[in-house]
């Protein structure tokens, strides 16, 4: 979005846009209200309708600007505030007409911007969310539980000793002296070869905690979520759950027993019960009514329809974020990013691509001895289940390796179905983001074990491009349809796998099998 003519204007304090230019060019940016008045030159008042925030480009340098919005006027109006922030040379008199963009065409100054003006957010200190305290609740008539803390090999006891330490100086955990629940510590080694402090919940507290019910977001809603996008940012939580303070009956219970004593935990621990549901809850409440957002847990992604857009969103989140308490991990953030990974998948403008790192561990899986292996195989390949087309059918001779009471002999068909998943899963097949624009297509297809169904976008050059694929086998029963019945289950398990896609929109059904337009009466030329 360019400023083309800008007006600059020394006789004002503040910059100014005119709020029909307001409306036709940044109306997806948030308009916040205002006190401040303004003076005209002839001493009239005058009320601005609000504030907009907007990024600003001048001389390869951007940052965050405010702009009154204001109802008359015509040109946007560059103050005394842009003029002496950008440090604007302006000669009078001269023919003086320069463009200022707000679509930055260097992402990372934008970045490094956006940081310094939120660098609150990336201080490296904990957060302290402030919009409540978390309170567990466990069920009715349970005794409280105290395990004898457990011995700490020697070769970590230094990295645990350090680790409680800081734990206790950050104020995530405080020494008390005695303690009717306790639960034991398991330290791990992390990558770097310090200790990270874990908490045993599964032996002490977690059987007898309440549920708490948030629906952690389904994986294909994030993606949908993200359509659109040109560019791609991710925020990480740190120390994400510490952030969330609980109450003071609830710290005595996640309390832990070490070799130092008794310490209560003020902070939501990792490894209790309903701490995912927690926190995607708190974190939803933050950010709700954001566009462009996903959020799973401690990892956020924002997009936008251009960089304007993009930045305002990304705006929208770090204030409530700000707002909210939260800190980030300016190490594991990325911003404005072509593709990024997220979920075990790439995400980019075109759509979503299998992540290298994930196939990696596929191609190097050996042969199955043993029906877990099948199971760890089968596991890997479902995940990427919307890339392969009818893959039900390709694992069937490795799902009845799975059934109840069927010896473990790995055939020829097992065999034949595990090299062919090994060479499809390095294909380039992308999967593009459903738009509710283009127009959908429906590909079902049956087998004598299975049925499968390809949901597509056709392009507007006529190419069918796949938004995902699905399919499952049959049952036994099923298994003695006639064709004409497995193809038409076919088209219902497509409709029913992907009803959310097509409800509420026309949609073409493909399917190779004509016998199934005499099911809707001979005088119907489609189904």
């Amino acid at each position: 979005m360019l400023f083309r003519y800008c007006m600059f204007y020394t006789g004002s304090t503040l910059s100014i846009l005119p709020e029909s230019f307001y409306r036709a060019h940044f109306s997806n940016f948030l308009l916040e209200p205002t006190k401040i008045k303004l003076k005209s030159y002839d001493g009239s008042i005058i009320l601005p309708v609000g504030v907009v925030n907007v990024m600003v480009t001048y001389n390869n340098r951007s940052d965050s600007c405010s702009f009154l919005v204001v109802q008359s006027g015509q040109r946007p109006l560059i103050g005394r505030d842009l003029i002496q922030h950008f440090q604007i040379n302006i000669v009078f008199g001269s023919a003086y007409e320069q463009q200022h963009t707000l679509s930055s065409y260097s992402p990372e100054k934008i970045a490094e911007n956006i940081v310094n003006e939120f660098s609150e957010l990336f201080d490296g200190t904990l957060g302290k969310y402030k919009y409540g305290k978390i309170s567990l609740k466990v069920k009715d008539n349970v005794q409280p539980k105290f395990c004898r803390p457990r011995p700490i090999p020697y070769a970590f006891r230094k990295g645990v000793d350090h680790e409680l330490e800081k734990l206790e100086n950050l104020g995530v955990i405080s020494k008390i002296e005695t303690s009717q629940w306790g639960t034991p510590l398991v330290p791990v080694l992390k990558p770097d070869n310090t200790v990270r402090v874990c908490s045993d919940y599964k032996v002490t507290l977690n059987k007898y905690l309440e549920d708490v019910e948030h629906p952690v977001p389904r994986i294909e809603d994030i993606f949908n979520k993200l359509q659109g996008g040109q560019l791609f940012s991710k925020l990480d939580f740190s120390h994400a759950y510490n952030q969330l303070e609980v109450d003071e009956e609830t710290s005595i219970m996640l309390a832990w027993s070490t070799h130092k004593g008794i310490f209560k935990v003020n902070r939501l621990p990792f490894g209790t019960k309903p701490a995912c549901q927690i926190f995607q809850r708190e974190v939803d409440k933050t950010l709700q009514g954001c566009e462009g957002v996903a959020c799973l847990l401690d990892d956020i992604v924002i997009t936008g329809r251009s960089m304007d857009e993009h930045v305002h969103n990304l705006r929208t989140v770090l204030v409530k974020l700000k707002s909210a308490g939260f800190k980030l991990n300016k190490n594991k953030c990325k911003f404005f990013q072509d593709g990024l990974k997220f979920l075990g998948h790439i995400i980019d403008k075109e759509g979503l691509r299998k992540d290298p790192s994930k196939i990696d561990a596929i191609l190097k899986a050996p042969i199955p001895k043993n029906v877990s292996e099948v199971k760890a195989f089968v596991g890997m390949i479902n995940y990427h289940g919307r890339f392969i087309k009818n893959l039900s059918i390709i694992l069937a001779p490795l799902y009845d390796l799975l059934k109840k009471n069927t010896p473990f002999q790995w055939s020829k068909e097992c065999d034949r179905s595990f090299q062919k998943l090994k060479k499809i899963i390095t294909s380039d097949q992308i999967l593009v983001h459903f738009n509710p624009d283009l127009e959908i297509v429906l590909e079902c297809d049956a087998s004598e074990c299975g049925v499968g169904a390809c949901l597509m976008h056709k392009m507007p050059n006529g190419e069918l491009k796949p938004i995902s694929f699905a399919s499952r086998i049959l049952t036994k029963a099923e298994r003695r349809y006639a064709t004409i019945q497995k193809e038409a289950l076919a088209i219902f398990f497509g409709c029913k796998k992907f009803f959310e896609y097509l409800m509420g929109h026309k949609f073409t059904i493909r399917s190779d099998h004509k016998p199934l337009l005499g099911l809707f009466g001979e005088n119907q030329g489609l189904p």
